[in-house]
């Protein structure tokens, strides 16, 4: 009683904390994206943490924006300060 069955499904997601750098990736990518290289390695790891998007523009610019899981994690260190 009380343990989850053995066909029940348990999903864990890894949590990996994320950098100095790339926590000012971070609010850079909300603030001011422009300002942000697309070749940045900080940038690299906040997509592979699908933190941060790279969408094409209409001028077919490479341009970075926050995933919902990106502005979760602001918010939550912006309720805590």
């Amino acid at each position: 009683m009380g343990f989850p069955s053995t066909t029940s499904t348990i999903v864990h997601e890894e949590t990996k904390m994320l950098s100095p750098h790339e926590l000012a990736t971070l609010f850079l990518v909300k603030e001011d994206p422009d300002q942000v290289e697309i070749d940045c390695p900080d940038l690299d790891a906040l997509v592979e943490g699908q933190c941060v998007r790279v969408e094409t523009l209409a001028s077919g610019r490479a341009s970075p924006r926050l995933t919902a899981h990106g502005d979760s994690i602001l918010k939550a260190i912006t309720r805590r300060c």
